[in-house]
């Protein structure tokens, strides 16, 4: 059993009564609560409460005591007058003005708010002139289930709990005189609650609104309603003309359309050949610039063998002619010298190909036969794997 506690401020501090505390099976088991037989399904409020037990005023007016057991809870729909049971913000009732999945929203007035859980929520009976202050008393436990005490019925039920356990009489509050009054939401002026507001609207608090101004509204509804068929849409060759007109510039708006898509597609294709076009146009450059480099590289290294022919021809001219110079200043003859046998050999070592009469032309070195058969045998023993120091092993 969870502990409930019951008060309202203003009756505490008016008649200097403690705070009563109640006992409830359930949170929500409380006065004005909207519940549920689940015998039958029958609706009933909630009137008074002894403990397991409470007085449920059926529909028809009739009154049983019931079990908590034996019914359940009705949740509020909106614009129902909901009762927060738990949570936060228990005790606080309003007009539910949405419901947001598990969250729901609670208006207490045309300035206060709540949002709550849909699951704390009951269906309560709404009560009509009672001003007072909502408030929560603590009872010094952890346990948040709190219920306010709002009714007239339950203010008289504490002050009588109160002179019982105290022991001293006070005199009961008195009663408000005259007619319930309430301010309409559209004219701004106070009337009768019964006399000038409908059923449907006396509920909706703050935003009710009185009969003659509804009827004000619905009469301007039926004005706008008089209007025939074919004055408000015209005659029906007109609504043939503005449907023709219609399609004309649907179809007008979907060749436009269409010829933006294939412009746009044009562009594109334009643009994918224009970017091709570059790209063949930069692999064709850089292909013309390597062959160039290689064509330079290869004039570079003919140009320098060139000129080391050149530099190897005038060496063995001049040795030549110095040889000849030195042979005729000892009287001999170049023909009988050249005649005879010499130890020099001409070794090939290249062959270039020239434009011109003395072509191709051979490159080579001047040596003796046993330096030549020596530079063979050393070349050939490196590139032999089974010949070494002049013999196969």
């Amino acid at each position: 059993m969870s502990w409930i506690a019951a008060t309202d401020t203003r009756i505490m501090n008016e008649y200097n009564a403690p705070a009563i505390i109640k006992y409830a099976p359930v949170p929500w088991f409380t006065e004005r609560v909207c519940v549920q037989l689940k015998i039958n399904n029958a609706s009933g409020i909630i009137k008074e409460t002894h403990g397991n037990t409470a007085v449920v005023e059926m529909e028809d007016k009739s009154t049983h005591s019931l079990n908590y057991r034996d019914v359940s809870l009705i949740r509020p729909q909106r614009h129902d007058i909901a009762l927060v049971t738990t949570g936060r913000y228990v005790g606080k009732e309003g007009e539910l003005i949405s419901i947001n999945g598990a969250k729901a929203m609670l208006k207490e007035n045309a300035k206060s708010f709540v949002t709550v859980d849909f699951g704390t929520l009951a269906k309560i009976r709404p009560v009509v002139n009672v001003n007072m202050t909502t408030s929560v008393a603590h009872n010094g436990t952890n346990h948040p289930s709190l219920v306010i005490g709002h009714t007239v019925d339950v203010k008289r039920k504490m002050i009588a709990n109160v002179n019982s356990t105290t022991g001293f009489e006070q005199d009961p509050p008195e009663k408000k005189k005259g007619r319930l009054e309430r301010t309409c939401f559209i004219c701004k002026v106070s009337k009768s609650l019964h006399d000038n507001f409908s059923k449907s609207q006396r509920g909706k608090g703050d935003t009710a609104k009185c009969k003659e101004c509804v009827g004000a509204q619905q009469g301007k509804k039926q004005e706008k309603s008089d209007y025939t068929k074919s004055d408000r849409v015209g005659t029906h060759e007109e609504q043939l003309k503005r449907a023709a007109d219609k399609r004309e510039a649907r179809r007008k708006k979907q060749e436009e359309e269409t010829a933006n898509r294939m412009a746009k597609r044009k562009k594109q294709e334009e643009e994918r050949k224009r970017k091709a076009e570059i790209q063949a146009a930069e692999l064709k450059h850089q292909e013309e610039e390597r062959k160039r480099q290689e064509a330079e590289e290869r004039m570079k290294i003919v140009t320098e063998n060139e000129e080391k022919e050149a530099q190897n021809y005038n060496q063995k001219k001049e040795e030549y002619e110095r040889h000849v110079q030195k042979l005729k200043d000892d009287g001999k003859d170049i023909e009988k010298e050249m005649a005879t046998p010499s130890d020099l050999v001409y070794v090939v070592t290249s062959i270039s190909k020239r434009e011109g009469q003395f072509s191709p032309h051979l490159h080579g070195i001047y040596t003796t036969c046993k330096k030549a058969q020596e530079c063979a045998r050393r070349v050939f023993e490196k590139a032999s794997e089974s010949y070494r120091d002049g013999t196969f092993v």
